[in-house]
């Protein structure tokens, strides 16, 4: 059985409870000792050599529980710890059955400046990929059931057929004109026209990148 906990009001380990908890001696290095006393709230008091502190009392984050290892190969592996122990200058700060302004978290650590800026390219990187998922055109059916929450209807007007699907612009004088149309067939294949002229794909394959039919 587990050492019990000599935080005041807590019971953990005690026969009464079901479960066992982690324990931490106090540290014997007085500068880091002192700190422990001076957090625990407990007057006029001596710590034993066996007195020991659960984890109930350490932020997650301090608690290591998986231990690395590299062999002569270089390869690193990560064990689960068969005991819990504290990283190097932890101190118990939470106390959840006592008063709450005994509790202080200690303040996150600032990561490294360039470990963010890793992770901030490399989240862009992950929503770019999850946006060219989400914007290909696998068939013809879904383009069809999908098109009308991807086009701009304030610029794009557009009829349906059976075998077509059919995206235009007009622009008002003194009779409508068809400025842009194009046309996206049921193999997706395009037709681009522009003032009522066809477009070569040496001319539109900055919008077809693949060959004469769309992607996205």
């Amino acid at each position: 059985m587990p050492d019990t906990c000599a935080v005041p009001e807590c019971k953990s380990n005690y026969k009464s409870q079901t479960e066992s908890v982690s324990v931490f001696r106090i540290p014997k290095e007085e500068s880091i000792k002192g700190v422990w006393l001076k957090n625990i709230p407990r007057k006029n008091w001596k710590p034993g050599d066996r007195t020991a502190i659960c984890e109930e009392h350490s932020e997650p984050h301090l608690i290591s529980r998986e231990k690395k290892y590299e062999d002569a190969a270089g390869i690193e592996e990560t064990f689960h710890r068969t005991r819990p122990v504290l990283v190097s200058g932890a101190v118990p700060t939470l106390f959840p059955n006592l008063h709450s302004y005994l509790s202080k978290r200690t303040p996150s650590l600032r990561t490294d400046p360039n470990v963010r800026r890793e992770q901030y390219f490399k989240q862009q990187e992950e929503e770019v990929q999850q946006w060219i998922c989400s914007d290909i055109v696998k068939d013809f059916d879904t383009l069809v059931k999908f098109h009308n929450q991807n086009v701009n209807s304030d610029k794009w007007k557009w009829d349906s057929c059976t075998d077509k699907l059919i995206f235009y612009q007009t622009d008002f004088h003194d009779v409508p004109i068809e400025v842009v149309c194009v046309k996206v067939f049921s193999d997706i294949s395009v037709e681009i026209y522009k003032n009522n002229s066809y477009l070569h794909h040496e001319d539109s394959k900055w919008i077809l990148t693949e060959g004469e039919h769309i992607t996205r």
